[in-house]
């Protein structure tokens, strides 16, 4: 599958890469200087890419938790070893976030290019999926961090997170508390962004299909004119003589 899709998007965008900037709007905060085609390539890229950064932190965090299972406490050295994938796991959380709302804008810049008939070959409720996907995303993760007494905005952003995780690393149960919530919201990570993957390789592999063929049928039209062209310029060229 990974090698059919490889072909296919190389195939497109070679076949786009001369064409003027394809018309409809652009996911400026995402793309911002990108063709559709490119951007429809590019979300898959990414999303491929964050599933296996969220596989390697799990694996990190859940290394640490391994360690900790048969202490009284939670070391300093240890629970300080968190601060980067911890870091690295919000930043993962927030560009599955930003990347699920730019593939939910996709189909409409889809359809502003080719027609409202190309609304057919999306999966059914492709954008209600992607929305419901953020929604639980979010839903799972404030679950979690309710549980062990934090809350969303502590983790907004790195600087945010570095002051919660120097804050709770002041007790023994607040480490631990901080291990385990991470280690949770890992797994949950893998999951999710497996499932985001799924839904937008699905999505954007039809897209990508399409503007494929679209592609193939304009160029053999343009052959066949330049073809066309050529014999009457021919037949000219004979009655002259």
């Amino acid at each position: 599958m990974r090698i059919r899709f490889s072909v296919l998007a190389l195939t497109v965008l070679t076949a786009t890469a001369s064409a003027p900037a394809l018309a409809g709007g652009v996911i400026a905060s995402e793309y911002p200087l990108s063709s559709l085609p490119e951007q429809i390539v590019e979300e898959i890229t990414s999303v491929s890419k964050l599933a296996k950064q969220a596989q390697q932190l799990e694996e990190q965090i859940q290394s640490v938790e391994n360690q900790a299972q048969n202490m009284v406490s939670l070391p300093m050295n240890l629970y300080q070893s968190l601060t980067s994938p911890i870091g690295k796991l919000i930043s993962v959380v927030n560009q599955a976030q930003g990347l699920s709302y730019a593939a939910q804008n996709i189909p409409a810049e889809f359809q502003a290019e080719y027609g409202q008939g190309v609304s057919s070959l999306m999966p059914n409720g492709y954008s209600a999926s992607l929305a419901q996907w953020s929604q639980d995303e979010q839903n799972q993760v404030q679950d979690v961090l309710q549980d062990y007494h934090m809350t969303e905005s502590n983790f907004a952003s790195t600087q945010a997170t570095l002051q919660q995780l120097e804050s709770a690393g002041q007790s023994a149960s607040g480490r631990k508390a901080v291990l385990d919530a991470a280690n949770q919201i890992a797994g949950l990570q893998v999951e999710q962004i497996q499932s985001l993957q799924s839904t937008i390789m699905q999505g954007n592999s039809a897209m990508l299909k399409y503007i494929q063929n679209r592609n193939i049928e304009t160029n053999q039209k343009q052959q066949s004119i330049k073809g066309w062209l050529n014999g009457a310029g021919n037949d000219a060229d004979q009655d002259l003589m």
